[in-house]
């Protein structure tokens, strides 16, 4: 067997479009969820759309828990590929919206609201991080009960 034959294959299955397909069903999906919560979250906290704070806290914690949940599918399984794809990359990529949060305290900045550029950053940002955690703890934690219930049942 020569070098090309191994090679080939691999390089079909990296320029193939099913990723990209995944990452674009998965953020329109998440665009379309985004705009209909920012719909029906009106409001400012810290002259920042309260619908940005809210949805990337909530997209922290979903992604905390996805990567928890996937942690014990090993890292090469198609399974793992696909769903980081379509929900991390494409799906939560575009329900959290960083740009944004990022432009509203820029806009803080520019108007001289620096107590609410500081406040904001520091509390979404520690939030996010918290979310994350949260999510992914309490991912832990349905893989456990998970894993003795399936053990118990075994027995």
């Amino acid at each position: 067997m020569s070098v090309f034959e191994h090679v080939i294959p691999e390089i079909d299955r990296r320029i193939s479009g099913w990723p990209y397909l995944l990452v674009g069903l998965g953020g329109a999906a998440g665009a379309l969820v985004r705009y209909g919560v920012s719909e029906m979250i009106p409001g400012k906290v810290w002259g920042i759309s309260l619908f940005l704070v809210v949805i990337n806290i909530v997209g922290a914690f979903l992604l905390g828990l996805l990567y928890s949940s996937l942690s014990k599918t090993p890292s090469d399984a198609p399974r793992r590929h696909t769903l980081t794809l379509f929900l991390g990359t494409g799906f939560m990529g575009a329900f959290t919206t960083y740009s944004e949060f990022a432009q509203a305290l820029s806009q803080d900045l520019l108007h001289g609201q620096i107590l609410d550029l500081l406040v904001g950053a520091i509390v979404v940002v520690g939030a996010g991080v918290l979310g994350a955690l949260a999510g992914f703890y309490l991912g832990q934690t349905i893989l456990k009960s998970t894993s003795a219930t399936r053990k118990a049942g075994q027995q």
